[in-house]
């Protein structure tokens, strides 16, 4: 009886071990490091780049919503995201912005919708206000 069921966990083991290589030999390679692209990169959302420096052969992007700086490759694939940045930074605009996973590198930047949009410009509006008040203030002590 011991023999009859060892020699059964032997071969159920056996097809595991089979049926697990058959499926994986059965998959289309391309389809794979599609899913695996899609899914290695994060929704960090639209926001507004305040500042990019070239370091070290990459960009370092400083976003108005953290103070954490994120990382673009200086390369060719790169260069269109890079120049989108750049005119983000001086019309202060939102991009949105696809980091890989778990790490501070940007993956994807593309142009932000009109909402986006609406909302860059009421922060516009409320910086303005801001350092209005600011400079009264400023004026008013200054004249004590």
């Amino acid at each position: 009886m011991k023999k009859f069921l060892l020699s059964m966990m032997a071969f159920v083991t056996i097809l595991s071990f089979n049926a697990c290589s058959d499926s994986n030999a059965n998959q289309d390679p391309n389809l794979v490091a599609k899913e695996s692209n899609e899914v290695a990169m994060k929704d960090f959302g639209k926001t507004v780049p305040v500042g990019i420096e070239k370091e070290d052969g990459k960009f370092k992007i400083s976003f108005m919503v953290t103070a954490q700086p994120y990382e673009i490759a200086d390369s060719k694939e790169n260069t269109g995201y890079i120049s989108m940045i750049r005119q983000a930074v001086e019309n202060e605009t939102p991009v949105h912005v696809f980091l890989k996973a778990n790490t501070n590198k940007i993956a994807k930047v593309e142009k932000a919708t009109d909402d986006a949009s609406v909302t860059s410009n009421l922060y516009l509006i409320k910086k303005r206000e801001v350092k209005a008040i600011k400079q009264s203030v400023l004026f008013l002590i200054w004249q004590r």
